[in-house]
């Protein structure tokens, strides 16, 4: 992701004027400028795989969007939301098993079968997926 240093420096300022006039009356230059520092490293440090912004204008409004995908450095805690993160996990990841597996083994099943019928083993001597086919569909 690139950042704009405009764009930052604009964002730091519109953060500094939502300050209380007194808070930042009390602030020194010295205060203001680790202040800004602190802002701007936050801002700069997020890297993502993929950050993609922007507006959707709607008749007479507009509407942002932004789509964060990245890495999560956080520290993994004893919260709630980390317990619903794993138990999340789990439930996606065994979703993505049953979804791989499935069509690689309706696939399998079905080389198999057609090495079973070039060989011409008949393993149920009645039954034939063809005829069963023909049966279903009448």
């Amino acid at each position: 992701m690139v950042i704009n240093k405009k764009a930052v420096d604009s964002y730091i300022e519109c953060l500094i004027k939502r300050l209380k006039p007194e808070t930042i009356a009390s602030l020194t230059e010295v205060q203001l400028n680790d202040l800004k520092t602190a802002i701007r490293e936050t801002h700069e440090n997020t890297n993502h795989i993929l950050d993609w912004r922007g507006l959707l204008p709607f008749f007479f409004r507009r509407y942002y969007f932004v789509f964060i995908m990245g890495r999560d450095k956080r520290k993994p805690g004893k919260t709630k939301e980390a317990s619903r993160g794993r138990k999340v996990s789990v439930f996606a990841n065994l979703f993505f098993i049953v979804i791989i597996t499935m069509p690689i083994f309706i696939i399998f099943s079905f080389l198999l079968y057609l090495i079973k019928t070039a060989l011409g083993v008949d393993i149920v001597q009645t039954a034939h997926l063809p005829e069963l086919i023909k049966m279903l569909f009448n």
